[in-house]
């Protein structure tokens, strides 16, 4: 557990060679994009600098539901969610194999995300999401695929559940942390070098 945040700190869970597995199997199959933040509605994705700056490779599995990639590691990512489940008493509903990947890479001084949620759309928008039949991002996690001297900055962090400050996470190479996509977080300016993490995220039906 990380002290004053619903986040699970699990470490060395994924060896070197398979993160660098990972990082160029997202490169090869992955959709590359500048990264982007989405509306305050979360309908449209946008190029926003000033909360957002790096560069993205995507994999949407949460609505094509095709079998996932064994490069992936999905049981190990399920088996990390059931973890966090077990330790924080939270049981969402995830609909199997509806997993969404990004390789978010920052390797421009000044790439960063400011503090956001992963997902959390207000109460008024929940006939929309019933209507169309989309899952929404339920569970996040982040999988560090380069070692701390790679790079410098870019620093991981979340809101406390009080608000009154941000707790920075320490993540080696094949370290993990696991949190519930509505909780505040953020990634600090790149200041040099290159650093890149696996973000994955588990869809279900829409909170309520």
């Amino acid at each position: 557990m990380i002290d004053g945040t619903c986040a699970l700190f699990i470490g060395k869970r994924f060896s070197h060679e398979e993160c660098d597995q990972m990082s160029q199997w997202m490169k090869t199959h992955g959709k590359i994009e500048e990264a982007q933040t989405y509306s305050n509605d979360n309908k449209e994705k946008q190029v926003d600098h000033k909360s957002r700056k790096g560069t993205v490779y995507a994999i949407d599995n949460g609505l094509i539901r095709k079998e996932l990639p064994n490069e992936l590691y999905p049981n190990r990512i399920y088996a990390c969610i059931n973890e966090w489940r077990r330790v924080f008493g939270h049981s969402p509903n995830i609909a199997p194999g509806a997993l969404e990947y990004q390789l978010a890479v920052y390797d421009d001084p000044g790439d960063k995300f400011t503090l956001h949620r992963d997902h959390s759309p207000g109460l008024s928008q929940w006939k929309d999401y019933k209507d169309n039949g989309n899952m929404v991002r339920k569970v996040s996690m982040s999988i560090m695929l380069s070692n701390p001297d790679e790079y410098e900055g870019a620093g991981f962090r979340f809101e406390t559940t009080t608000g009154a400050q941000t707790t920075r996470v320490g993540l080696a190479k094949g370290d993990v942390v696991v949190f519930p996509s509505w909780h505040l977080h953020q990634v600090d300016p790149l200041i040099s070098g290159k650093r890149e993490a696996l973000v994955v995220w588990a869809h279900g039906d829409f909170w309520l």
